[in-house]
């Protein structure tokens, strides 16, 4: 609604209401009607009467009255501009007012003109900066970040997870194998009474409209846009069903291949041994597990299925074990109110304690980073003397003096020696210059590790999911230094990051570079995001000994580069 508000010159007070509330509402540990249901919503703070209201409303309707007639104010497509990185409210209400533009394509063609030149602030590298984007989102387009995917299937998840009819319930396809952004989602059950499961599914989804109805699949098309499919299947087919529709693709034609070699054929029904005759018979297996074991393979789980070496790795037996929630001891990189954080440093100590965290490693911006509250030196040794009282008083959780501090462009940080040297933990981040071509990037991040106080780097690639894509770097050479300079790499858990990607985690592990997984979390409700970067992990191979915040608090302490 904010930039909605934005493109019809709106009062900038009312805007700059909305996008606070919306960035409360996107770092919500649950989704708003879930916890205004259960009567949370209304002790956060900043979510005032007039904002309970709408979630109420839009909870009863799957609208909002004040959100449909700024849609009507708009021509149809004008949103989508908004999805270009870069072209925010002010850059679409300038081509609207001025050029008549009002959906993709329409710009695409004035920028290939050279039309918006004509408009103050829209240079020739302003054109190409917006067909590139323009690129991106048609890229990008009908794609869906994980969370977002997990968020829209919640509710059928509720309704046939206690549903009398179902005997076994599992997500399937891209989801379980935990990508980081997703076309559509897969279900599988295994039910007593179809027909009753896919009236709950449909129910319980509550769709925009369902594409198909059949005894054994169910698709419906989600308002957001996302299609969701449910296969009902009967129990003796359920291990099969979830294995194929699992996936990957790649996996699968590889498991096909191998059961062939033993003389087996194998497909969503079922694995089945070949006779002489040529007749089929099936192999009974009543999990996974047996269906791999079938095949002379270790278990594989859903977040290795890509083919890229994990059914010889299971064949061998050197199938990593892979990193748990449970097995991260340490929250790692949260910002608080003395940055842009919303909340203070006790309540996210007491917010991470709350998920079975024993230590906070409190990383607020750096002064350079003055748009998000950046820290002079004189608040970090507020903070610090903060930190110093809390961890006397004990609490139950750890508390650590950390910063995500500003790589600059030439390499250098943001702080001198003196003040570098009094944290307990450094993350080094890129927040600027992003359009430095690759070897000078490169050269900026491998200068920051050189530097004996920069223990972890932060989101290496920069890149937003679906928004924007990292900055031109060498990955590869700057996981060598690290590797060379023992300097640790993060998984930013924020659902929008995932960064470092999983394939580069694996390429990390075998250089032997360690990693932390981090949430990067602005709000108590966000440090769940820490198990985000678990999923990461577990994609990228990852298992306890390679995780620098399964260490416990003093053994993370030493293992820090500054104490190495």
């Amino acid at each position: 609604m904010a930039e909605m508000l934005e493109i019809l010159g709106e009062n900038a007070f009312r805007v700059r209401a909305y996008e606070n509330l919306s960035r409360i509402f996107g770092n919500l540990e649950r989704g708003a009607p879930e916890m205004l249901a259960s009567g949370e919503l209304e002790k956060q703070k900043g979510v005032g009467e007039s904002s309970i209201a709408k979630v109420k409303e839009y909870t009863e309707s799957g609208k909002i009255r004040a959100h449909e007639e700024l849609k009507a104010k708009l021509p149809e497509g004008m949103l989508d501009l908004l999805k270009i990185p870069g072209f925010g409210p002010k850059k679409a209400r300038a081509v609207w007012e001025n050029l008549g533009i009002a959906s993709l394509h329409e710009l695409e063609e004035a920028a290939r003109s050279g039309r918006l030149e004509e408009l103050p602030g829209f240079a020739q590298k302003t054109e190409a900066n917006i067909l590139a984007g323009i690129e991106l989102v048609k890229k990008n387009k009908g794609r869906f970040l994980w969370a977002d995917a997990m968020h829209i299937i919640e509710p059928a998840l509720k309704a046939l997870a206690g549903h009398p009819a179902t005997v076994k319930l599992e997500i399937a396809g891209s989801l379980r194998r935990r990508k980081e952004t997703v076309k559509d989602a897969d279900l599988v059950v295994s039910s007593e009474n179809p027909a009753a499961t896919a009236d709950a599914f449909i129910e319980g989804m509550s769709p925009e409209r369902v594409t198909a109805r059949g005894d054994t699949k169910v698709s419906v098309l989600m308002p957001a846009g996302m299609a969701v499919d449910i296969r009902i299947v009967p129990a003796e087919d359920f291990p099969y069903a979830l294995h194929h529709f699992t996936g990957s693709k790649e996996h699968n034609v590889a498991m096909r291949s191998r059961a062939q070699k033993l003389n087996r054929k194998m497909n969503e029904y079922g694995l089945f041994s070949i006779g002489r005759d040529g007749e089929e018979k099936r192999v009974e297996c009543g999990s996974e597990q047996e269906i791999f074991k079938a095949l002379g393979l270790d278990y594989i789980p859903p977040e290795l299925r890509e083919d890229m070496g994990e059914i010889e790795a299971a064949e061998r037996g050197e199938l990593p074990s892979l990193i748990e929630d449970a097995e991260v001891l340490g929250a790692v990189h949260v910002h608080t109110e003395y940055s842009d954080g919303h909340d203070t440093v006790p309540e996210m100590g007491a917010a991470a304690k709350a998920l079975g965290f024993s230590y906070l490693v409190v990383c607020d911006h750096s002064r350079s980073a003055y748009y998000a509250g950046g820290l002079q030196v004189r608040d970090v040794k507020r903070q610090w003397r903060e930190i110093d009282a809390l961890n006397a008083e004990g609490g139950g959780i750890r508390f650590f003096k950390g910063i995500e501090c500003d790589i600059l462009p030439d390499g250098s940080l943001d702080y001198d020696e003196a003040v570098l040297a009094g944290f307990d933990c450094v993350i080094a981040s890129v927040h600027s210059a992003f359009t430095l071509d690759e070897p000078a990037q490169t050269a900026r991040i491998i200068a920051a590790v050189r530097n004996r106080y920069v223990d972890v780097i932060g989101h290496l690639t920069g890149r937003l999911l679906l928004q924007r894509d990292g900055y031109a770097v060498d990955v590869e050479a700057v996981l060598a230094a690290c590797a060379e300079h023992g300097v640790a790499v993060e998984i930013n858990g924020n659902p929008n990051r995932l960064d470092l990607d999983w394939r580069w985690v694996k390429r990390a592990k075998e250089l032997g570079v360690r990693v932390v997984l981090a949430s990067d979390a602005h709000m108590k409700g966000t440090i769940v995001h820490t198990f985000a970067a678990v999923g990461a992990a577990r994609k990228g191979w990852l298992e306890k000994k390679d995780v620098l915040n399964a260490l416990s608090a003093d053994s993370f302490l030493r293992a820090l580069r500054r104490n190495a």
